[in-house]
């Protein structure tokens, strides 16, 4: 069952949760919350400064947010991007993009294996 779905620069991220199986009453169900308290998944936020569909101050806001919530939070503003990349070659923009989130990303799972 999908518990949560977070869209990052084009990308749906889904996350399964073992709470969302289980049945109210059941002692699975409390201690996967038990060990899920004060756990947060990370957030990477890669914002366009001239984004017409989502202000600035409404990414900064969320990350904030996330930060408050104990999260691991990272903030990207591009000056001049608007909402969404095209992903083109020669845009260097895009191409710090795509390195960040890559980093992230292989970040997180290096830290899963251990």
């Amino acid at each position: 069952m999908i518990t949560r779905r977070t869209t990052l620069a084009g990308l749906a991220l889904l996350s399964l949760s073992p709470v969302a199986r289980a049945e109210p009453g059941d002692d699975a169900l409390t201690r996967h919350a038990a060990e899920a308290s004060g756990k947060r998944p990370a957030v990477i936020l890669l914002h366009g400064e001239a984004d017409q569909n989502v202000s600035i101050a409404n990414g900064r806001k969320l990350i904030e947010l996330a930060r408050s919530v104990g999260a691991e939070a990272e903030f990207v503003p591009y000056p001049g991007k608007p909402h969404g990349f095209d992903f083109s070659d020669t845009d260097p923009m895009a191409a710090d993009a795509i390195d960040r989130v890559s980093r992230f990303f292989q970040a997180r799972l290096a830290d899963l294996g251990r």
